[in-house]
């Protein structure tokens, strides 16, 4: 049982402690975020230096708020703040998604520079110098409270921070939401998404605040709410006045646990002593320009964002800046504010000068944005824009001008009107991506799990194209047009949007159409096989396994569907082949050793099948996943010859304490070692703890039902726990 779970278990399980036994449950939080690694401390350190709070909103545009002109009731706390504070009129987000957008709002490097493009596929490299980095070496106590796994440890963004919470962490609450369910007599049925609820945040962001102001040391706490992305679905009757606009009902919850931050810091005496700062990643489409979320285009809709500086006296009251200014400019203004210098090389400037009106600012900087999924999905050129004073250029096939300060719905194309303007605009654009590029591709694999994951959020799943150069993209524009893909683009989002909703089949019909019309699209033609796969529609899958890996032999989701899929249809030695070729060229990837071990075990080839996991642990033999596997086989074999009650009870300790004794999985195993060796007192104890475990997250029931007749077996007296 534990062994099957394992391939129904997110690997998002992880905890980066090395503890095994019950301290594991009850000191869960204080030992998250082991896993990144701690910066030192300098000396120096002068007393009194003002704290940092960094709050980003996710996908929250400037017009949602009452202070940048909406109607709605959605904004009471951060229009308070912005009178109390400075705010920023007119900013530009480097880009129209999650990842590269908090990237350049960290580093204060626009994408080009620190070279993350896309949600997936990508990691900020550890030789860029990021925000909380800096202050760290100041002698800061640095924490993140994540909300959404699109920018968790993986992404390298948590480089600094002492502490990373995420969603894939035990110690916290995710977000519950209700969907359509006809086999329901309610009509709907409950899920967990892999998201935080933004109150779960504010809790542990606020644990964070109490203990760093008893240790006297100057903190830096980031804040990202998730709330406002789809699927809106705020907290049942929470603002009945903004049901109608799910959306902006959401933008009313976030800045409820905003106002919630910012009163414990003035009922606490921070105030004076900690410099707020709020800011989102990206907009919203909210069906303007035709995209009704966010990714694709670079227009306003998705790329203007709220910021506000509030806090010390030294920050203005009521002061409105309207000079257009860029998320890349907050590590400058930051910590121009602590009276600390910016590292070089970095593209953000200062806007504490249009602040405090002391020195001259000078003209604002070009605001440069891009979108690389067009490209990723489609084959066109990138989308780029660059601003410019009032004028805005979009760059693609059919070239974008607008003079946003009089248009800023973007609504009329000033192209064929000023050819000068556009020609000097475009050639603007060229040089800034030429001289401010680096052509840096942080690229990273992204396996299975996480890749679902990001896509039951909305994500595309779309990764970057395997070879890419600034400098040959912007000398050459390829259609079609991505304006006239949007219509595709919406039916690449409804098919993933299908997966989410347990529809396979319906988003494999929608699939295959898209990759009629776009043949060479790998990311569709990766959806379509993720389809199939949910589907079970094995002789349909298998084609499409091998043509993916035909031309990347490395692809995870096509070798392990390649695998299932011949074994479905009874092609055994062919699967056996595969399995095993695959455990070769993935060596520590639990999923393809476990696979392999449970396609042998299938067959009753139990000798096979535990040789295999041996031949796994000496490549991999800090593997917590194969460690399990393997004892559990010890502990659980048919062959008499094979149980081995103390290699699995050794085996299944190092599993467990591989990974923080957090996974109930892997304390099944231990508890059915211990049993196995005649401690059936502690095989009850250790699943007392698992079930503890349970309660904190959705399990697949069969995981919990096993656990459970485990339970029940060993109160019986007996020591078995069955074969997988």
């Amino acid at each position: 049982m534990a062994a099957l779970a394992l391939g129904l278990l997110s690997c998002d399980d992880r905890a980066g402690t090395d503890l095994a036994g019950e301290t594991a449950v009850r000191d869960l939080e204080r030992t998250r975020g082991e896993a990144v690694r701690r910066p030192s401390r300098s000396e120096g350190v002068s007393q009194g230096r003002a704290n940092l709070v960094l709050i980003t909103l996710d996908t929250a545009r400037a017009d949602a708020f009452g202070v940048y002109g909406q109607t709605l009731p959605t904004s009471p706390a951060i229009d308070r703040m912005a009178r109390e504070g400075v705010l920023f009129d007119d900013v530009t987000s480097a880009s129209p998604s999650t990842l590269p957008s908090h990237a350049t709002i960290l580093t204060g490097l626009l994408p080009i520079a620190h070279g993350v493009r896309s949600n997936t596929g990508y990691v900020l490299s550890e030789q860029e110098t990021t925000l909380a980095e800096i202050l760290a070496g100041r002698g800061y106590v640095t924490a993140a409270e994540i909300a959404a796994p699109v920018i968790g440890r993986e992404t390298g963004l948590a480089q600094g921070f002492a502490a990373y919470r995420e969603p894939g962490d035990f110690d916290i609450e995710r977000k519950q939401i209700l969907l359509a369910d006809v086999s329901s007599e309610e009509g709907r049925r409950r899920i967990e998404v892999h998201e935080r609820d933004g109150a779960d945040i504010t809790r542990r962001g606020l644990e964070f605040v109490a203990e760093a102001r008893k240790s006297g040391q100057p903190f830096f706490l980031w804040l990202h709410y998730f709330d406002p992305h789809v699927v809106y679905q705020a907290r049942s009757g929470f603002h009945p006045d903004l049901d109608a606009s799910p959306y902006h009902e959401e933008i009313r919850y976030v800045d409820h646990q905003v106002g919630r931050i910012l009163d414990a810091l003035r009922e606490g005496g921070l105030r004076e002593r900690t410099l707020v700062v709020l800011t989102a990643d990206h907009g919203e489409g909210l069906g303007e320009h035709d995209e009704q979320t966010h990714s694709f285009f670079v227009y306003d809709s998705t790329l203007r964002v709220p910021l506000v500086l509030w806090g010390p006296q030294s920050v203005p009251r009521g002061r409105r800046v309207k000079a257009p200014v860029r998320t890349a400019d907050i590590v400058p203004t930051v910590l121009d504010w602590l009276r600390l210098p910016s590292p070089p090389g970095i593209q953000g400037r200062s806007l504490r000068p249009f602040v405090t009106g002391r020195t001259q600012p000078g003209p604002p900087a070009p605001g440069y944005a891009e979108s690389i999924e067009p490209l990723a999905l489609f084959g066109t050129s990138m989308l780029r824009s660059l601003r410019v004073g009032p004028w805005k250029y979009i760059h693609k096939l059919e070239p974008e001008l607008y003079r946003v300060d009089e248009d800023p719905g973007e609504l009329r194309n000033r192209a064929a009107d000023h050819p000068e303007r556009l020609e000097e605009m475009r050639q603007r654009l060229v040089a800034f991506v030429r001289e401010g590029g680096r052509d840096r591709q942080a690229r990273e694999e992204l396996d299975a799990t996480r890749r679902a994951q990001l896509q039951a959020l909305g994500y595309l799943g779309i990764e970057s194209p395997g070879t890419f150069s600034d400098g040959e993209d912007i000398g050459t524009v390829r259609g079609p047009d991505p304006v006239r893909s949007v219509g595709d683009f919406d039916a690449f989002l409804a098919a993933h949007r299908a997966l989410f909703e347990d529809d396979p089949v319906g988003a494999a019909a929608l699939f295959r159409e898209l990759l009629d019309r776009h043949p060479d699209s790998v990311a569709i033609r990766l959806g379509w096989l993720e389809a199939l796969l949910e589907a079970e529609r094995w002789s349909e899958l298998v084609p499409v396994a091998q043509a993916v890996l035909a031309d990347d032999p490395t692809h995870g989701l096509a070798a392990e569907g390649l695998g299932m899929g011949l074994a479905r249809l009874g092609r055994l030695e062919e699967a056996e082949a595969h399995w095993r070729r695959a455990a070769d060229r993935f060596p520590c990837h639990s999923d393809m050793t476990s696979r392999l071990a449970l396609f042998l075990g299938e067959q009753g080839r139990e000798v096979d099948r535990v040789e295999s996991l041996e031949a796994a642990l000496e490549r991999c033999p800090r593997s917590g996943p194969i460690l399990n596997d393997l004892a559990w086989a010890r502990a659980t074999s048919k062959d008499e010859s094979l149980r081995q009650a103390a290699a699995a009870l050794r085996l299944a300790k190092a599993a467990v304490a591989s990974e923080g004794g957090v996974r109930p999985d892997f304390l099944d195993t231990l508890a059915c070692a211990q049993a196995g060796a005649g401690d059936l007192e502690g095989a009850l104890q250790t699943l007392d703890r698992a079930f503890r475990l349970l309660r904190l997250r959705d399990y697949p029931d069969a995981l919990v039902a096993g656990i459970e007749a485990h339970r029940r077996s060993f109160e019986g007296g007996s020591s078995g726990c069955g074969s997988p």
